[in-house]
């Protein structure tokens, strides 16, 4: 199952992408990147500074290749942004 809504949780409760995406991979879920990176631009973060943070937490949770996809593909949809 694909969440939205998930940049709200950081940016309202504190909570840590990290523990976010853990929690989503225990139970199956992943976070709809595309939402997360629209919410995160809504916010005032820039471009780089949202990918370098996607980036920190996918590392820890994801493995190496996964970070690539999703990172790779956000750079190939926004990178003009």
């Amino acid at each position: 199952m694909v969440h939205d809504g998930l940049f709200r949780l950081y940016d309202t409760y504190g909570l840590p992408f990290e523990e976010i995406f853990a929690h989503l991979k225990k139970h199956d879920g992943l976070p709809c990147w595309l939402s997360f990176y629209t919410e995160a631009r809504r916010a005032g973060w820039t471009h780089n500074r949202v990918l370098a943070r996607l980036g920190e937490s996918l590392s820890d949770i994801y493995d190496p290749h996964f970070r690539s996809v999703v990172i790779d593909r956000l750079q190939s949809l926004y990178g003009r942004a």
